[in-house]
């Protein structure tokens, strides 16, 4: 009997482990940085295709309007009047789109019209857009100065409100 509990005594009991809650909050820290960064990605990603969906959508709709202009200047007036629908778009983060210099080139009789017809006239608008990404944690160091970005876009339009020349 005495056997027994000597071999009891001594053999391993098979008590708790080490405790692993030190090494469970380092991966949970670790984790949390983590999808932090993964949700700032995110949020810059989608500041950067909003702010490329207003440009695109400003100088479209400045591309058509221009080319229902007669001249140059009509052409540009009408395109910068278009542009103030979305004057209302800025914060601080995203400018309003506006037209860059020379923005709008108008070209009384460049390209031949279809089936090798006389030369239509047609009217190109570039504006442009800068967008400040507001958690420059990954984006920021690869793409503009201090975290901005400048958005460029450029349209072509047949000019529609002028008759092309007779030959």
């Amino acid at each position: 009997m005495r056997r027994r509990l000597s071999a009891k005594i001594h053999a391993k009991s098979p008590g708790p482990a080490r405790s692993t809650t030190g090494q469970t909050f380092v991966e949970l820290a670790f984790g949390i940085l983590f999808v932090t960064a993964m949700t700032l990605f995110c949020l810059d990603i989608g500041i950067l295709m909003m702010a490329y969906s207003v440009n695109d959508r400003a100088c479209r709709d400045a591309a058509r309007a221009a080319s229902l202009g007669a001249n140059q200047q009509d052409a540009e007036n009408r395109a910068k009047a278009m542009l103030t629908i979305y004057q209302r778009s800025s914060n601080w983060v995203v400018t309003n789109p506006s037209l860059i210099d020379n923005g709008v080139v108008y070209m009384p009789a460049a390209q031949p019209g279809p089936n090798a017809g006389p030369p239509v006239p047609i009217v190109s608008v570039t504006t442009k857009m800068q967008v400040k990404i507001p958690a420059p944690v990954l984006l920021g160091a690869t793409m503009g100065d201090n975290g901005q970005v400048e958005m460029k876009k450029k349209y072509t339009f047949p000019v529609i409100g002028v008759a092309p020349p007779a030959n």
